[in-house]
């Protein structure tokens, strides 16, 4: 029985959900308020949200998707 893609059975989407949310934060911030916006620094500063906390919860609420959609 394959399942068909969804980004909530793929925990990298729920990591790079919460780095593009910061990275997104602060270049709207920039923009709003007219202030230089370095985007390397910035993408280097939003994925310092990926931590081994981040992705094992991430992997879990996958994990707990996954099973709980099998189960249907």
């Amino acid at each position: 029985n394959n399942i068909s893609y969804s980004p909530e059975f793929n925990c990298i989407e729920s990591v790079f959900s919460q780095v593009k949310r910061g990275y997104n934060r602060k270049r709207l911030n920039a923009l709003a308020n007219d202030k230089d916006f370095d985007q390397v620094h910035e993408i280097e500063e939003a994925l310092k949200v990926v931590t081994t906390d981040l992705v094992v919860a991430c992997a879990r609420k996958s994990d707990y998707f996954l099973r709980r959609n099998l189960k249907d």
